[in-house]
């Protein structure tokens, strides 16, 4: 713990530079692990999230729900059967599909960053089953480790 505590502390800011732009234009479908290793599996990934009890990830599950991800200018993935919401003051990044092509999607996630700044993402997930065993979404959702509000 010590060393990464010591290696997080001595990280410095990047100077703005083209680099840093070029980064930054780039959707997170084409930055993140899941771009570069679509078919990796993880079962650390598979906790459940702190959000709502009961609902794990579906990432990480390479011969059940493999990725796909397109940008926000893409046409839609087959499969996306939900299109993106609209969410004031931000702009959609990408949408990314989990499942196999011959079968319904696992879960549809949709990543939107504020119009002024890529500081953050908000994450929409549209989840149909969840898990190794694929269990079905419990409605209403119960509340996780760091619960958040469920608004009709």
């Amino acid at each position: 713990d010590n060393e990464l505590i010591e290696t997080v502390c001595s990280l410095q800011p990047v100077a703005e530079s083209e680099c840093v732009d070029q980064i930054l234009s780039l959707s997170f479908a084409h930055k993140c692990y899941w771009h570069r290793y679509p078919l990796a599996r993880h079962v650390t990934f598979l906790e459940v999230t702190s959000l709502f009890g009961g609902l794990s990830w579906n990432f990480g599950l390479a011969d059940i729900a493999p990725p796909k991800w397109r940008r926000a200018s893409a046409s839609p993935l087959p499969g996306e059967w939900y299109r993106p919401v609209h969410i004031d003051s931000y702009c959609l990044d990408c949408v990314g599909l989990l499942g196999r092509q011959e079968a319904q999607p696992v879960e549809i996630l949709a990543l939107y960053f504020p119009e002024n700044s890529r500081d953050h993402y908000i994450w929409v997930r549209h989840v149909r089953c969840s898990g190794l065993d694929q269990k079905s979404i419990m409605w209403p959702p119960r509340a996780g480790a760091f619960p958040c509000e469920v608004q009709p």
